[in-house]
């Protein structure tokens, strides 16, 4: 009868029926998959005392036993997970969880395997495999080395294997009964590939930023209604020491061998061309060389870096006084002549720093560092390595209106300017359709209004550019030869005019039919699946939602 119903449904509206499952599907799922979910937080003291997971009658030995099996069953095609991964382990719980409703499912239906069928997939597992074979030495192996030292064993591998065999058959079943009519098939495939031409009318406040007039008081006025916006972020200094790239290629270019060399050539050879044709390695073979140890003088440095990183960390650590290790720090640097720089008061938000270089990944990794441990990791930088000893920080704060005044006043004007913008688009999207309804002509109703010709495009394959989404959608929701809604946008505001529309020729339909049924059926067949899911799993979100419901008015 489900469906039965869900057939007759496509068949009526086609394609658009896989927005409104989509959005069922998301909203069901929502809670379901939020990451870091807390399946244990949602036992009621009810259930807590009978162990039982709210509105699912799953305990929570059979939660983490199912959730051993979701990750074995992974574990199988893709051997490098593992028990031990606590990420792929969260991942695994609200599957768990789905599975449980699954196998009630399929066992009222009648729905098993034999043994025979379960051999057989183990038999097709990568993890089993040896030269691209079955190997019992594999899977002897995984077995003691990767599944009895967690708990699990032989049995529980054929049982996870049985359970991912009964679940699709399971979908295969319900899938089975999706029919696809020839009506609903054209109907899709003409709502896919109808060609749409469109008049965009983009209204930008840049466009209007020489019209937006702000003085120091109106700006002062904007902010205080929004003095939390406006804060000064925080300020740095440090001692750096750095290694810099060009005094390490002469060793890395020591180091280099001719196969070295070939083997760079082979990945980068694009990179060595002359008037379009690919030049041999004989003819650039020193470049390949050069350019390979500029490449490799980057890594020594940075592990020289790295290193000595590690010695100022054990300086501190054993010192506790700050200054005592700085100069400790300080006296080793001028031992082994590593270049050292004490900088200037810079801000966090600086991608530069005086006497330093423009370095904003040495930047960023000082602004993490806090005063109780001053020692930064080592920063691959643009032109060296460096390694960082914070030597004050003072924490962001709320700005006064005197230290951000010609921010304050830019920013007054760019909210008039799309202000004005907003308002620019308004009256123009009033203009064209109040000319239209009048029966003008679209040329004659667009006088004096800027607009963009839209390549034609289809459903199937937004137009090109920054709003081509946008375009896309307002299309979709707006009739031929009318002005659409007007969307507001982060840069002003934006609404299109509908040219025409023109559906796809039988011919058209018919060298494509073929493959676009196929890709049809499967994509209807998979949103009836997740809506069959999301069914089973109803009672189950529906307490979850009442549960937070409940949780937020406490």
């Amino acid at each position: 009868m489900f469906i039965t119903k869900l057939n007759h449904m496509f068949d009526r509206h086609g394609r658009k029926t896989f927005a409104v499952i989509t959005g069922i599907i998301i909203v069901t799922f929502v809670l379901y998959f939020s990451p870091g979910f807390d399946f244990f937080g949602l036992l009621s003291q009810k259930n807590r005392e009978a162990g039982l997971l709210e509105g699912t009658g799953i305990s929570q030995d059979e939660l983490n036993r199912r959730a051993d099996y979701v990750i074995l069953q992974a574990m199988l095609n893709f051997p490098h997970l593992s028990f031990e991964n606590d990420s792929f382990r969260q991942y695994a719980y609200p599957q768990a969880v789905e599975q449980v409703f699954l196998l009630r499912a399929a066992e009222k239906r009648g729905i098993n395997v034999d043994d025979k069928s379960v051999a057989d997939k183990e038999r097709e597992a990568q993890a089993f495999k040896k030269d691209g074979k079955f190997s019992m030495a594999e899977y002897e192996r995984f077995v003691n080395d990767r599944l009895v030292p967690f708990g699990i064993s032989k049995e529980d591998l054929d049982a996870a294997v049985r359970d991912e065999l009964i679940v699709k058959r399971l979908g295969e079943e319900i899938k089975s009964g999706v029919i696809c009519s020839p009506s609903e098939i054209r109907t899709a495939f003409d709502a896919d590939k109808e060609k749409t031409k469109v008049k965009a009318f983009s209204f930008d406040k840049k466009d209007f930023l020489s019209s937006a007039e702000a003085d120091e008081k109106s700006a002062e006025t904007f902010f205080n209604t929004k003095r939390g916006e406006y804060t000064i972020s925080p300020k740095l200094k440090a001692q750096i020491f750095r290694f810099d790239y060009a005094g390490y290629e002469a060793k890395a270019g020591e180091a280099l061998k001719d196969e070295d060399v070939a083997a760079h050539y082979e990945k980068t050879k694009f990179k060595y061309k002359e008037k379009n044709e690919q030049l041999p390695l004989e003819k650039v073979k020193d470049k390949v060389k050069k350019d390979l140890a500029e490449r490799n003088a980057k890594d020594l440095a940075l592990n020289d870096a790295n290193a000595f990183a590690g010695e100022i960390y054990d300086i501190f650590e054993k010192n506790g006084d700050k200054l005592a290790a700085l100069n400790t720090v300080k006296k080793l640097a001028e031992d082994r002549k590593i270049a050292g720089v004490e900088t200037d008061t810079f801000s966090s938000d600086d991608t530069s720093i005086k006497n330093v270089g423009d370095e904003a990944m040495l930047v960023k990794e000082l602004a993490k560092i806090q005063p109780d441990f001053p020692v930064s990791n080592a920063v691959r930088g643009v032109k060296a390595a460096f390694v960082a000893f914070l030597l004050d920080r003072i924490e962001s704060r709320p700005a006064e209106f005197a230290e951000v005044k010609d921010k304050a006043v830019g920013d007054l004007k760019n909210e008039k300017a799309l202000q004005m913008a907003r308002e620019k688009a308004k009256e123009a999207a009033l203009k064209l359709s109040k000319a239209l309804a009048e029966g003008k002509k679209f040329d004659e109703a667009v006088a004096g209004i800027k607009f963009e010709d839209v390549k034609e495009f289809s459903a199937d394959a937004n137009p090109p550019g920054r709003n081509g989404s946008l375009i896309a959608e307002l299309s979709a929701k707006t009739r031929k030869g009318a002005v659409s809604e007007l969307e507001n946008t982060p840069e002003g505001a934006f609404f299109i005019y509908v040219e025409s529309r023109t559906l796809p020729s039988d011919e058209d339909f018919k060298k494509e039919e073929a493959t676009f049924t196929a890709q049809y059926k499967s994509e209807k067949e998979e949103a009836v699946y997740s809506n069959y899911i999301a069914d089973l799993l109803k009672d189950y979100t529906d307490s979850k939602k009442k549960e937070n419901k409940d949780s937020a008015t406490r």
